[in-house]
């Protein structure tokens, strides 16, 4: 089919419970109905990281915390003021308890297109306490809507964000969207390499790595880095290494998924 031309509408809001395994994996509850959808805004969350030398912008990166949403609809149900803020309900009452905390969940929804709605799941959310307010009645009813503000952060199983059917989703994956919550197929990796693998740096230079996680399409491609000696050399979050002093010290790379690791050794002179 076709890609869409636009974008408009919002509607068949969902949410999914999530179970947060001994094992780091997590489990989706079955994705139950978020009636009355008004608004949603995600606002991208994360500042590029910038390193400025010879008077200039020597090194960035974008980096990705997922987003900062706002939903605006009729009211909440109970099944999410239960499920995903920690209310109780004794038959009788909703009951807000200070010591109750809210768990993580997926938020499902879809919006309207000129060939076909595309379909989201935003993967791993966690909401705050809406406000509420309302007015009183006067000559016309003035409906009173809830805005519900939460953070989706990238999951910590797979890094993954969000998702959304394509252009070429299956009939069986568009159609059950909202029976489970849609897991990709997952690519392990298998390999890391580090490149270079020795560097001889002067006090006060610096060095970029590049890591390649292998295979080129593994879902999971994030990598950490740790300096032996960082009296000797330092290492950022994105592989930048810093000269401090003189001596040797190793540098290690390591994928998240798999703990793959290499090295480059680092002489200071």
């Amino acid at each position: 089919m076709p890609e869409n031309k636009v974008r408009y509408g919002l509607r068949n809001a969902h949410y999914s419970k999530i179970t947060e395994n001994a094992d780091g994996t997590l489990s989706f509850g079955i994705p139950k109905p978020l009636p009355g959808s008004v608004n949603l805004t995600l606002t991208a969350s994360g500042d590029p990281i910038q390193f400025f030398a010879d008077d200039t912008t020597y090194y960035q990166e974008d980096t990705n915390n997922g987003y900062d949403g706002k939903f605006e609809l009729s009211r909440l149900t109970e099944d999410f003021r239960k499920d995903c803020l920690g209310e109780t309900n004794n038959g009788e009452a909703m009951i807000e308890n200070a010591d109750s905390h809210g768990s993580k969940f997926a938020l499902l929804f879809e919006f309207q297109g000129d060939k076909k709605a595309t379909r989201h799941v935003v993967y791993y959310c966690s909401a705050s306490r809406p406000e509420q307010a309302s007015a009183t009645k006067s000559d016309k009813t003035e409906v009173q809507t809830t805005t519900l503000e939460f953070t989706s952060a990238p999951r910590p199983d797979n890094r993954i964000v969000k998702a959304n059917t394509s252009s070429t989703v299956s009939d069986a994956v568009y159609n059950g969207w909202y029976d489970a919550v849609y897991e990709p197929t997952l690519v392990p990796a298998t390999g890391l390499t580090l490149v270079p693998d020795t560097i001889s740096l002067a006090i006060g230079a610096i060095q970029q790595l590049a890591a390649t996680v292998s295979p080129a399409n593994a879902t999971n491609r994030n990598v950490t880095y740790l300096s032996s000696d960082p009296t000797i050399a330092t290492v950022s979050d994105t592989g930048l290494i810093t000269a401090v002093a003189v001596g040797s010290a190793t540098i290690t790379a390591k994928t998240a998924d798999g703990s793959f690791t290499d090295t480059c050794a680092v002489t200071v002179a």
